[in-house]
């Protein structure tokens, strides 16, 4: 199971309730991936970075997908991670920045999209950020005895409910589109020129 540093919603002075969840699954994957002492940006530097006028408080205006989180981490990490972009029943209207062409894999059933997360989780300390269009979630590992997914949500703020679980059969609800970005490390001998 990744070890996971939480952030959700408020968690750092900004109110970003209604909108910064996937911006809270980029920090927990960015304090997967950087080394425990380094310290994790801040939602506000994360947002200056991208561009985004935090001033706005149009919630669309702030609003990012799992393609932007892959974004965020190259600008904070350099080029090691590699990632996947997949996608399980494209809906275009629930994407506001991710067109079906970003997708590095599109599943057309629950049961392929499940596989494919389970195998990132098996083989990697990293959480998966997924994204329905509306709730944004950190997947940072599995129970195999009860079937479920562990799940870090950033709607959470209170101390103690960030992580939850879910059954594999409930989480990824039919009929519903989901986002995920996996973050594969590649090896230091293949990151140098």
């Amino acid at each position: 199971m990744a070890t996971i540093r939480l952030f959700h919603y408020q968690c750092d002075g900004t109110d970003d309730r209604g909108w910064g969840c996937v911006w809270r699954c980029a920090q927990m994957l960015l304090g997967s991936i950087l080394s425990a002492d380094a310290p994790v940006p801040t939602l506000r530097a994360l947002m200056v970075d991208m561009g985004v006028d935090a001033a706005d408080t149009r919630p669309a205006a702030r609003w990012i997908e799992p393609k932007q989180v892959r974004t965020i981490v190259r600008r904070w990490v350099g080029p090691s991670p590699a990632f996947d972009l997949v996608v399980y029943n494209p809906v275009p209207a629930r994407m506001l920045h991710t067109a079906s062409r970003d997708f590095d894999r599109v599943h057309a059933d629950r049961d392929s999209f499940h596989a494919d997360v389970l195998c990132h989780l098996r083989s990697s300390a990293h959480p998966v950020v997924v994204d329905d269009g509306t709730y944004g979630y950190c997947i940072i590992g599995v129970e195999e005895a009860t079937a479920c997914y562990v799940i870090a949500d950033p709607h959470r703020t209170h101390r103690g409910t960030q992580i939850r679980r879910f059954p594999y059969t409930d989480f990824f609800a039919p009929g519903r589109m989901w986002m995920a970005l996996v973050t594969h490390l590649l090896p230091v001998s293949s990151q140098m020129p």
